[in-house]
């Protein structure tokens, strides 16, 4: 039976986590661009991209280890999660060492050879650069620790630690206006600075709390071994698949038009990253119940957990997402002082891109649940890799960069549509038909609602039109989820509990 007390414990922390990050980072954004300028902006993040790049690649393979680990857990003995961890170890430990050839060779012949930046920004590049390698290699080792933390569901520790670097990260950007120095050197020292920081708070709170577990040595079960390597594998080709999917387009963008538009593009990614966040963390809650789940072989509560996770993680999307692609104009206006060019056509994509990636990431779990996931890597690989080279066959033929950039929501669309199908595969038991009517098709009248109801109010005052977007598409999407996606039990619980916190 699944821990719905837990889940909805860590969903909390989760969620109060995001909407902390949320304010502090988009702040942090908009100071740090008004004093990097759009120039130094668009260098931090097409050459400091590798940041970005590996938190990404980093999450992912913490979700490997975090598969294993968690599995081993539902499977019964400490002895085998103490070895699966220090397996983990080892396999970080040497992918953190070819990380760090492959960024001094090709990637550093890269940066200095193809990308286009000024003349007198190049040391400045340089020195993002080598700080980015460094923090790739610091988050490469910390994956384990990372994943041992969400496989025992301490999710509050994680929460108060990203708010600790969005904080962090918030005092780097004040820190940035009363300095004379070169600016972009000093951001990304101080963005290092954090990283380990952060790397030295999981030593020690992992080493407080799963002592027994840091004792664990690499797996004498070759089987085990392989099995793990083939997993991480598969699952470091498809990540790196949508890492150069991402960065792609911005080197695409850059090699013509130049570094201006990455700040476009950057700032984006950084809006609808944030919001995509809050739904993801929210997913997030469950995966290790759900890989439970299927570890125990009970797919019925697998299911409901899956579908479950899909229905909060879309609506709470939606909740944030939908008013700021109404109000795009208006809501970067009042976070920026200064809105670089194509900025919010870009930012209306990326979100439209984002509705897919919610919806897939229930299906992506279910997916390593099984350990098989060298389909989930390979095929929706094929296609992140070709998008950024489409991408620049298109701009190169003429077609505006603002109607290119669709690319982005053809990418996620098809990519969800392939999962589905390989998860269909992999678990036959798995209704799919039913499962998308009741996790995506049953949203669609609440979003048509939203509009309708918005188009009828028609407010010109652009502030007013912004709180009657978020107030009117709140109601909505909240009575659809209470309605549609709660069953009776659920509904009579949540009145219960609601009453008497109201009368308290």
């Amino acid at each position: 039976m699944a821990n719905n007390r837990l889940i909805a414990k860590n969903t909390v922390a989760l969620y109060l986590r995001t909407i902390v990050t949320v304010i502090v980072s988009l702040y942090t954004s908009r100071v740090v661009l008004e004093e990097l300028g759009v120039e130094d902006y668009g260098i931090y993040n097409v050459v400091g991209g590798t940041i970005a790049m590996m938190t990404f690649l980093n999450a992912a393979m913490s979700g490997a280890s975090s598969r294993f680990i968690t599995y081993e857990m539902g499977k019964g003995p400490e002895s085998r999660l103490r070895e699966a961890f220090g397996t983990a170890m080892a396999i970080h430990a040497v992918i953190a060492v070819i990380v760090l050839l492959l960024a001094e060779t090709l990637g550093l012949w890269f940066v200095n050879t193809q990308l286009v930046i000024p003349e007198s920004r190049m040391f400045a590049a340089n020195i993002v650069y080598q700080t980015a390698v460094a923090t790739a290699v610091l988050g490469v080792l910390q994956t384990p620790l990372q994943a041992l933390v969400m496989s025992y569901e301490r999710f509050t520790f994680y929460a108060y630690l990203e708010i600790f670097t969005a904080v962090s990260k918030l005092g780097i950007a004040f820190l940035l206006i009363v300095v004379a120095s070169d600016k972009l050197i000093l951001y990304a020292w101080l963005t290092l600075l954090i990283m380990a920081v952060v790397f030295v708070l999981y030593i020690v709170y992992c080493r407080y709390n799963f002592s027994n577990v840091l004792k664990g040595r690499v797996r004498s079960d070759r089987s085990f071994v392989r099995a793990m390597l083939s997993f991480l594998g598969w699952g470091i080709v498809g990540n790196v698949s949508v890492i150069v999917n991402f960065q792609g387009c911005g080197i695409a963008m850059n090699m013509i038009y130049g570094a201006a538009v990455n700040a476009a593009y950057g700032i984006a990614n950084i809006v609808q990253g944030t919001l995509k966040g809050l739904a993801l963390n929210i997913v997030a809650a469950s995966r290790p119940q759900i890989i439970m789940s299927y570890s125990k072989g009970n797919l019925t509560e697998m299911f409901a957990l899956m579908r479950n996770a899909t229905n909060i993680g879309l609506v709470m999307y939606l909740m944030t997402a939908l008013p700021v692609y109404f109000n795009a104009q208006t809501v970067l206006g009042i976070w920026l002082l200064e809105v670089p060019p194509h900025t919010v056509a870009f930012l209306k994509i990326v979100l439209l891109g984002g509705v897919f990636s919610v919806c897939n990431q229930p299906i992506y779990i279910a997916i390593h649940a099984t350990g098989r996931i060298r389909s989930s890597s390979v095929y929706p690989g094929i296609v992140y890799l070709s998008a950024p080279f489409v991408f620049y066959a298109i701009m190169k033929m003429g077609v505006p960069v603002d109607t290119a950039f669709y690319i982005i929501v053809a990418t996620y669309s098809i990519c969800l549509l392939i999962c589905l199908l390989i998860v269909k595969n992999l678990i036959p038991e798995i209704r799919l038909t039913r499962f998308m009517l009741r996790s995506y098709l049953a949203v669609v009248p609440a979003v048509i609602a939203v509009e309708a109801i918005l188009f009828a109010v028609g407010i010109e005052q652009i502030y007013f039109k912004l709180v009657a977007s978020i107030v009117v598409t709140v109601a909505v999407l909240a009575a659809y989820y209470f309605y549609f996606c709660l069953d009776r039990a659920q509904r009579r619980s949540l009145k219960t509990m609601l009453l008497k916190r109201l009368k308290n």
